[in-house]
């Protein structure tokens, strides 16, 4: 927990880090592993109003269910 919180702080600094996927199918939806990439933390990156809005984190087996595209 601890670790994903860091990284989603880091987000408001560099919003696309390197690491960071662009998520196929989805407009400025990114993706990033932690955890032994056993985890992931999907947001949206909104560059032109500098926002970051975290949609899921969790496990990757679980984290994309329910996303809407």
């Amino acid at each position: 927990v601890k670790e994903a919180a860091e990284i989603i702080s880091d987000l408001a600094d560099d919003p696309v880090p390197a690491g960071a996927i662009a998520m196929r199918g989805y407009n400025n939806m990114h993706r990033v592993r932690f955890g032994s990439d056993a985890y992931r933390i999907v947001y949206r990156a909104d560059i032109k109003n500098r926002r970051i809005i975290v949609r899921a984190v969790g496990p990757r087996t679980t984290v994309y269910r329910g996303m809407k595209r």
